[in-house]
Parts: C-alpha cells; sequence; structure tokens
C-alpha cells in the first residue's frame, strides 16, 4: 500500500496549514542543516480535527452542511452519504475520495487509495504513562503535572501540566520549574518497546534542557480491545471463503468469537513480555469438513500464541514460537 506523502496538517489558531517535509524522525524539534522546513501552502482548512493515518496526516472538518478534508497536499469538499455506522462522506468532485468517521478512529480513501486506519490526534486519557530505554526514564502526565523519572531512578522531576498543544503529528507539552524546561511530544503511532517489541499506542519523545530521548506510550491492551478483529490468514493460509473466524479481545481478560464454525470463548494475559490465551472452550454444532479442519488449525495456533504486533497497515499479528502467526484486521 502505497502511503500519500508525507505531508503534515499542522493547526496553526483556527487555520490548518500543509507542510512538505523530508525528515525522517516526525519527533525531532529541528530538521537537519540539509533538511529546510518551508512551508508549502494549500487552500486552509478553517475548522477540523487532525488525524493519523500510518504516516499521513489528514485533517477533517464539518461546519454545518459543509464538509472538507485536507490530505496528501489537497482539499477536498465532501458530502455526507448513508452508511450503516458511523458518518460518512464522498467527494463532491467525483474522486474516489471519502472520509468514514468511526468515533477516534476513521477511515480515509484519498483518489481511491485506502490509508492505514487514522486515529483523531487528541490528548490521551490521563494518566498517561510513557517509558524509554538506554538510560531508562518513565514520564507520567496527570490532570496536575508531569513527573520525570530519569537515569534509571537517579533524576526524579515534577513539572506543572502545561495546556497540551495539538497538530497533525501528535501532542505537544511544554513546560518548565526550577530552572530546567521539559518538552513531551505524544503521537498516535504504533511503537515497538526497543527492550521486549511489545507495541504500545504511542510513539514518545520527551527533552530536558534541550536534550531529548524516544521511547513508548500508552497500554497495549488499547491496541487489541476496542472491536472485534476479523481473521485472514492462519499459518500460511488465507481463511475459507465466507468462513467468520473472529477475536473479541474483552477489558476484563477474557476473549470470545467465532472459530469458524462454532462460538469460543476463553481468557487472554497481556504482560511485559507478551501475550497468551487459555482456557479455551467453544459450542459444539456439526460444521462442513473444510470450516472443521480450519477450526482445529487456528484454535490450536491461537493456544500456541506468545506475543503480538500491529503491522503498519494495522493488522492484529499473533505470533508462535515456530514461526507460525494469525493475522486479522478491524
Amino acid at each position: 500500500m502505497r502511503i500519500l506523502g508525507r505531508q503534515t496538517v499542522w493547526a496553526v489558531s483556527v487555520a490548518f496549514t500543509v507542510l512538505a517535509s523530508g525528515c525522517s524522525d516526525p519527533l525531532r524539534t529541528e530538521p537537519a542543516a540539509n533538511e529546510p522546513l518551508e512551508p508549502r501552502p494549500v487552500e486552509q482548512v478553517a475548522f477540523g480535527t487532525p488525524y493519523m493515518c500510518g504516516e499521513a496526516s489528514v485533517n477533517f472538518g464539518v461546519l454545518g452542511e459543509r464538509a472538507r478534508m485536507a490530505a496528501g497536499g489537497e482539499v477536498f469538499d465532501l458530502k455526507p452519504v448513508a452508511s450503516a455506522s458511523g458518518a460518512r462522506y464522498r467527494a463532491v468532485d467525483g474522486t474516489e475520495t471519502g472520509f468514514w468517521s468511526k468515533g477516534e478512529r476513521a477511515l480515509v480513501t484519498v483518489r481511491g487509495e485506502a490509508l492505514p486506519e487514522c486515529r483523531a490526534v487528541r490528548e490521551p486519557e490521563l494518566p498517561f504513562t510513557a517509558r524509554g530505554q538506554e538510560p531508562g526514564w518513565m514520564i507520567t502526565i496527570d490532570a496536575d503535572a508531569i513527573f520525570l523519572n530519569a537515569d534509571y531512578g537517579a533524576l526524579q522531576l515534577r513539572f506543572p501540566r502545561a495546556a497540551p498543544q495539538a497538530a497533525a503529528d501528535g501532542i505537544r507539552y511544554r513546560t518548565a520549574a526550577g530552572g530546567r524546561r521539559l518538552s513531551v511530544w505524544i503521537q498516535p503511532r504504533i511503537c515497538a518497546d526497543s527492550a521486549t517489541g511489545m507495541p504500545h499506542p504511542y510513539q514518545a519523545r520527551y527533552e530536558l534542557d534541550g536534550k531529548g530521548h524516544p521511547g513508548c506510550g500508552g497500554e497495549p491492551k488499547s491496541l487489541l480491545t476496542g472491536g472485534e478483529w476479523i481473521v485472514e490468514t492462519i499459518g500460511a493460509a488465507p481463511v475459507v471463503d465466507q468462513s467468520e473466524a473472529t477475536i473479541l479481545f474483552m477489558e476484563e481478560g477474557r476473549v470470545a468469537g467465532n472459530a469458524s464454525c462454532n462460538r469460543f470463548v476463553g481468557g487472554y494475559q497481556l504482560t511485559g513480555e507478551g501475550l497468551s490465551f487459555s482456557q479455551m472452550g467453544t459450542t459444539m454444532m456439526a460444521c462442513e469438513e473444510a470450516l472443521s479442519r480450519q477450526e482445529e488449525r487456528f484454535l490450536e495456533l491461537l493456544q500456541a500464541v506468545f506475543r503480538f504486533e500491529i503491522s503498519p497497515e494495522r493488522r492484529l499479528v499473533l505470533h508462535a514460537p515456530d514461526g507460525r502467526s494469525i493475522t486479522a484486521k478491524r
């Protein structure tokens, strides 16, 4: 899938301007000397919400009957269309361009090309925790303060929580106390912990007096919960046509779904090291032979899972120690 450009739509007051950047590190505060960050103006979007769609940035806004979306260096006027769920809009110019809102997530198509699942750029739920390695650090943000624990605990500082600044590339906090300055960036992009490989929902970075360190933030569980996953492959094989193998992760550590024919229930455990399933049970309906074989492979592989990842296309990948995997989409 091609990512439509690396433009970033920044929120400045209530107007948004698309910027073109070749910067390889989206969290860096200043471009390198050979990478000038020059604004490339397009028609302004005077209202809206920024979204991150993989590496692409999108801004979408509705005011009365008017809807407008900025994506890939272009601005599209949209009109509402019928939808069974959420709010759906299509470009009035007849191109295959659209925006389908599903709460904090959205599906965006630009001139016939689907972007990875989009997430609204908002301040994360508080308290929020981010961590990094080498040297080990942790930042906790609550309603009143930002706490920094750095250098494996040798440095502990408390700063007043400043109002977050939202832009299409993430949330930024700037604060100061005791003659020291702290900046914290949070981006809604998948981040794999450098020590364990565990995926987190946010990339994070802090700078203390100009010296920065990257890390990951948010709870890995939030990547699993929030909706049903539709299984696409089991092992290296695609699922049987029109079979409906699904997985639903629930907040209380329970999992359920369709194993291909029978319903299944069980438990899952998410630790700092990985993901595992246990106490699996199914209904006992008679199934077609192809579905029975697929169901057997699915349940056997599911119980062998030891870790998970989220692909750049926002696919869930469940890994077994022998290299087999299950892939699923929302």
